[in-house]
């Protein structure tokens, strides 16, 4: 398998974290949003992100070698709402991370997703990782690769 990688370096962020139960699950990053906007803050200080790195390439299925993976390493603190994300432009904090995605992963979930896009279905690619600033309320992108390929 032919690995194509591009990565960006990291981008601390201190984030508050608000009473949304712990084991409050959304369905998406948009329904997320609605969540925490609608959720009291508690004035906790959650731990800053030392290092984020994302990156993208491509991985073999079966007999096509031209899908999509994504790959990140998650801060020392990964939020509960925080996601990595595949764009077909450069994502801008706010509405423009939460609402414009072509596929997303939540970030707990692992460190890599393999999407079902392929290099060829657009012209250029971004990543991001994506987090949910409390104080702001919005999704704030800590670290963006791309455009892929270059």
């Amino acid at each position: 398998m032919k690995k194509t990688t591009l990565v960006v370096g990291a981008l601390a962020a201190t984030l508050l974290t608000v009473g949304v139960p712990a084991n409050a699950t959304a369905p998406d990053p948009q329904s997320a949003a609605e969540q925490l906007r609608n959720a009291a803050p508690s004035g906790e200080q959650a731990p800053a992100a030392a290092s984020v790195g994302v990156s993208l390439e491509k991985y073999k299925w079966g007999f096509h070698d031209n899908w999509i993976r994504l790959r990140w390493t998650r801060p020392d603190s990964v939020g509960y709402h925080d996601y990595v994300a595949l764009y077909d432009h450069s994502p801008q904090d706010g509405s423009d991370a939460e609402n414009n995605y072509l596929t997303y992963q939540w970030a707990k979930n692992g460190e890599a997703y393999e999407t079902n896009w392929k290099t060829s279905d657009r012209p250029k690619y971004y990543i991001a990782y994506v987090s949910w600033d409390y104080s702001r309320q919005k999704y704030i992108v800590l670290a963006r690769s791309g455009p892929w390929p270059s």
